[in-house]
């Protein structure tokens, strides 16, 4: 939930509606009921008609992160959400999944489940929707069982570097799920899955490495795994629960964080307070999942009052057990400020730069930001060309976006349509919504790159503006107005 951390701070910039600004506020300083309240009161006031799903986002987002006191059975987070689904928001469709999957403020559905987890992967590849839906396909969840579109789904999770896919295919690799049997190929993943503080993976490595003496297994914690992952039972969760317990009593930090996990995840009522017990523990004993999740509680105030120098503390943990995600969480706050540390350009650059080591390509990006605005560098637009150069060859759409902008546009160096139109496509074919109007825009005008294509452009305009782009809707509103690529319609237009 930590993504929705940039749109706080975006909207706290650009809002101009008052009771939206007092809501986001209350939020930021954990006083959930508050920001409730101005949220609502915002969707009462006609004026603001087309915040309205934006209002219910955030309105699902402090109802979700709230205490067990407020929402305690979901049935209003999952009312905001599902009225916040009349535009495109991958978080939206994510969460919304995710209550339909565990029965959370509805009648579990397995088939809604899927049907938002796939909405939220129609126009762009969302890592975490991709996890999903793999988990429903591996132990088939309301489909049926298929270990080659779980492994599909994996993979493609994979490719954002997303740990959770990861040790599943090490599970399918380790115990031959629809493919051959390879223990190199399970510690690959598991190995993977590590990088990211995944403590389970960590137990998987040493036991497949021989590191373990069979005396000297944890056989409860490997039951536990057995439940919670189905390697040769079936899933189950309470099963999983109670050999965790054994663990727990123990000191056991994995054992903990599992079981906090689990109870959040699992139940149908809010039981943040007992769930935050186990997470805290086992931050304390160094488990790197706990400590992202307690700066994350800190930070909304999830069951602990709003503390951003606690927060910070727990996050920089983290990263400094190398958790990718934590070590690009504690680079934003050094460059931002504001979030338990003050702005400090170098050390973010030391975090940003220890994120490329672990090969994030967003971070390439954004030091190549830094280098341009000169922040932390002396100004130079040369060695920013360069980085977002080697993002963009590595897959970042938001780097090959940018690429695009730099040839299309001529104000930062010479216009290549050529150029803009390779970077543009690609981003484009990555469902990256600014990139798809560029599209449009391209087979509307040619440019002496592309035929005109009128059909062409309409599409790609219609597949950017199904992501909410504002400039597509200006283009197609010309579209509609003259009958290009699309039949006169005048009242469409407007």
């Amino acid at each position: 939930m930590k993504t929705i951390l940039s749109i706080v701070l975006s909207l706290l910039i650009t809002s101009s509606q008052a009771g939206f600004d007092e809501a986001l506020d209350a939020f930021d300083k954990g006083d959930h009921k508050t920001a409730i309240f101005n949220f609502q009161e915002v969707l009462k006031d006609k004026e603001y008609e087309n915040m309205k799903d934006l209002t219910y986002s955030m309105l699902g987002t402090v109802y979700l992160s709230a205490g067990d006191d407020i929402d305690g059975d979901y049935k209003l987070t999952f009312d905001a959400f599902s009225k916040a689904a009349n535009t495109y928001d991958e978080f939206v469709y994510l969460m919304l999944g995710e209550l339909y999957l565990f029965g959370k403020g509805v009648e579990q559905d397995y088939t809604k489940a899927k049907a938002n987890f796939e909405l939220a992967i129609k126009h762009k590849e969302y890592k975490y929707a991709l996890w999903r839906l793999g988990k429903m396909h591996l132990h088939g969840v309301g489909v049926d069982q298929d270990y080659h579109k779980a492994k599909d789904l994996f993979l493609r999770a994979d490719a954002l570097d997303e740990g959770n896919s990861q040790f599943e295919l090490a599970h399918i690799y380790e115990y031959g799920k629809g493919v051959k049997k390879d223990i190199d190929k399970a510690l690959e993943y598991y190995k993977k899955a590590e990088k990211h503080g995944d403590a389970d993976a960590t137990y998987k490595i040493n036991l497949l490495e021989g590191r373990i003496a069979n005396n000297r297994r944890n056989i409860a914690f490997e039951k536990a795994l057995d439940y919670t992952y189905g390697y040769t039972v079936k899933v189950n969760f309470d099963k999983a629960i109670e050999y965790y317990q054994i663990g727990a009593k123990n000191n056991h930090s994995a054992s903990l964080y599992n079981i906090g996990f689990l109870i959040d995840q699992n139940s149908t009522t809010k039981k943040n307070t007992e769930a935050t017990q186990y997470f805290l523990q086992s931050a304390e004993l160094g488990n790197v999942y706990a400590q992202s999740i307690m700066a994350t509680k800190y930070l909304f105030g999830t069951d602990v009052p709003v503390d951003k120098e606690k927060s910070a503390y727990w996050e920089e943990k983290a990263a400094k057990q190398g958790n990718i995600v934590s070590i690009k969480e504690v680079a934003k706050n050094y460059y931002g400020g504001g979030f338990g540390v003050d702005k400090n350009f170098k050390e973010a650059i030391k975090w940003y730069q220890k994120a490329v080591d672990a090969g994030d390509k967003e971070s390439i990006y954004l030091l190549g930001k830094m280098h341009e605005n000169g922040e932390g560098f002396d100004k130079d637009f040369d060695k920013a060309l360069e980085l977002y150069t080697k993002a963009a060859e590595l897959g970042y759409d938001e780097a090959q976006n940018e690429l695009a902008d730099i040839y299309f546009k001529g104000e930062r160096a010479s216009i290549d349509y050529k150029k803009a139109f390779k970077w543009t496509k690609k981003a484009a074919e990555q469902g990256f919504a600014d990139a798809q109007n560029k599209m449009g825009i391209f087979y509307s005008s040619g440019k002496n790159v592309v035929e005109i294509d009128m059909d062409k452009s309409f599409e790609w305009l219609k597949k950017a503006a199904e992501q909410g782009n504002t400039k597509s809707y200006n283009n197609l509103g010309g579209f509609y107005a003259n009958g290009v690529g699309v039949k006169k319609d005048k009242k469409r237009s407007v």
